[in-house]
């Protein structure tokens, strides 16, 4: 199921928010993140087999969240499998991160990152075990935390700059 919500109001009751951050190591639910180092497209299959047929393309720099199954990763939020290497080329490299969660402050405060893309923000929500694929976009005047946070169970993206709630 997805749902996707913009607002521009909040309830006047006062409600845990939690930013999500990114940091140097990995959690990720038995799965990691990779990135494309392929020189050019690389195709995810539908199976674990070159002759498998195609079902999207990555292109090079991309980030894939998926768990390593032999000489392959299965893709964690989209169907498909992509191949780590072959006679002696590389196409994907692990990239290490943690997504963290914050009870109060800015992530600058604990050396963090926030997060300020959507599919940065679903990929740390789906390792914290939030796993609605929608993002609400909140481009309000009320104090949210900056970048992405947990608002009544759903994953939010502030539009505006540092908010402190």
């Amino acid at each position: 199921r997805s749902r996707r919500r913009s607002s521009g109001s909040s309830s006047s009751s006062s409600i845990a928010e939690e930013t999500l951050a990114v940091v140097k190591a990995e959690v990720f639910h038995g799965a990691s993140e990779w990135e494309v180092v392929h020189d050019g497209p690389m195709n995810v299959r539908k199976g674990k087999d070159l002759g498998s047929e195609v079902v999207s393309v990555k292109l090079p720099g991309t980030f894939v969240p998926g768990q390593r199954d032999g000489d392959w990763i299965a893709l964690f939020n989209e169907p498909g499998f992509m191949r780590i290497a072959f006679q002696g080329r590389t196409f994907l490299r692990p990239r290490s991160v943690t997504y963290s969660m914050l009870s109060r402050g800015a992530c600058a405060d604990l050396r963090m990152f926030p997060i300020f893309d959507t599919g940065t923000c679903q990929k740390a929500g789906f390792s914290l075990g939030y796993f609605d694929t929608g993002i609400g976009i909140y481009s309000g005047e009320n104090a949210r935390p900056e970048g992405c946070y947990i608002f009544q169970g759903q994953l939010w993206l502030s539009t505006k700059p540092v908010q402190y709630a």
